[in-house]
């Protein structure tokens, strides 16, 4: 009864517990320009936003990764002008409103243009009271690759033509001057430049830390071992990191989990409920590429405590963590090495986290 209240108010314990951030420096969230939250993955991290005063113009980057695709940003003049050709034979000259064009760029070398004429708007972006930027009517386009998410504003077509003209390179080397100070690794950035004559006026670069975190949770499970089918409460504290997509990707939990094995009497008839505790380490990691995390694992336990001597002796416990596709269950086959370690056994449990 002792161990029993002992788990419970373990596992209450840890679900009360606050999830805290394991931060080792200031860290800035994105704010993605086709995305308004930041509970989905970010698969385009590295943001470099370069604004140019003399063409009115602003171009903001999304990659994957910078440090692979710096050419992109580098080689992006060429990129300008073969969209100015298109838009140029597709538009007609005396044309009013604003514009929004969305490019993808498909397999094959192949380009889905689309072109959608607005009435004329001025957007306004607003922080602490003071105007930040100020987009009269003009000309948007939105470009999709497999590796970045690039939004572009030019006033008219003279000026995209202009900005195609412009040389992106003081960025590129701006930022891998940066790079070389700054350690990466799972880290991503947020960067923002101003381009007047070719020249760095302004530049500012904020990298996000990944959003790991220390957390409580508990879990209860119904399994098979031997011939009993017995009910199993988990308390764990753990620890979660994220990759540099803002998803999670590993986890370390640290258990205390306890084995509620009835046994009949055979005074009375009735039944006596033996608990067997084990205490051990699990380590998954998410082998999904989607939003949603499929999580797969080893665990290893120690038996500390053991009601009635079920398990005779020094016992093992080792689990393989496996996905069912349910958000919060998951079957978890066991391997029991008991009897001082000499006899081998073979349990399955069915598991939904709380």
């Amino acid at each position: 009864m002792k161990h029993t209240v002992v788990t419970i108010l373990f596992i209450i314990f840890l679900n009360q517990l606050y999830a805290q951030g394991v931060n080792y420096a200031p860290g800035t969230r994105h704010s993605n320009i086709y995305r308004l939250h930041n509970r989905k993955p970010n698969f385009f991290p590295d943001s470099v936003r370069v604004e140019f005063p003399e063409q009115g113009a602003v171009v903001v980057f999304e990659l994957k990764r910078y440090q692979q695709h710096a050419s992109f940003i580098e080689n992006f003049p060429t990129t300008l002008q073969e969209l100015y050709t298109y838009l140029s034979k597709s538009l007609p000259e005396n044309r009013g409103g604003s514009l929004v064009v969305n490019v993808f760029y498909k397999a094959d070398d192949q380009k889905e243009i689309t072109i959608q004429e607005r009435a004329a708007e001025t957007k306004l972006l607003v922080h602490d009271k003071q105007i930040t930027q100020l987009l009269p009517p003009g000309i948007e386009l939105y470009l999709q690759t497999d590796i970045a998410k690039i939004y572009i504003y030019v006033p008219d077509l003279s000026g995209m033509q202009q900005l195609s003209q412009q040389s992106f390179q003081p960025v590129v080397s701006a930022l891998n001057e940066e790079s070389k100070a700054y350690y990466i690794g799972r880290k991503s950035f947020k960067a923002r430049f101003i381009l007047q004559r070719n020249v760095i006026s302004y530049s500012k670069v904020q990298h996000t830390e990944p959003n790991d975190l220390i957390y409580g949770t508990g879990s209860a499970a119904v399994g098979v071992f031997r011939d009993k089918v017995y009910p199993e409460l988990t308390g764990a504290i753990g620890l979660s990191f994220s990759d540099r997509f803002n998803r999670r990707s590993q986890k370390l939990e640290f258990t205390y989990s306890a084995m509620f094995l009835p046994e009949r009497n055979a005074e009375d008839g009735g039944y006596t409920n033996n608990i067997s505790s084990f205490l051990g380490v699990s380590y998954r990691k998410n082998v999904s590429r989607n939003d949603r995390p499929v999580w797969s694992g080893l665990g290893a336990a120690i038996l500390v405590y053991d009601k009635g001597n079920f398990f005779q002796g020094r016992t093992a416990r080792f689990s393989i963590h496996s996905d069912l596709g349910i958000k919060r269950l998951s079957i978890i086959p066991e391997f029991y090495l008991t009897n001082d370690f000499k006899k081998f056994q073979f349990g399955l449990k069915l598991n939904y986290a709380f």
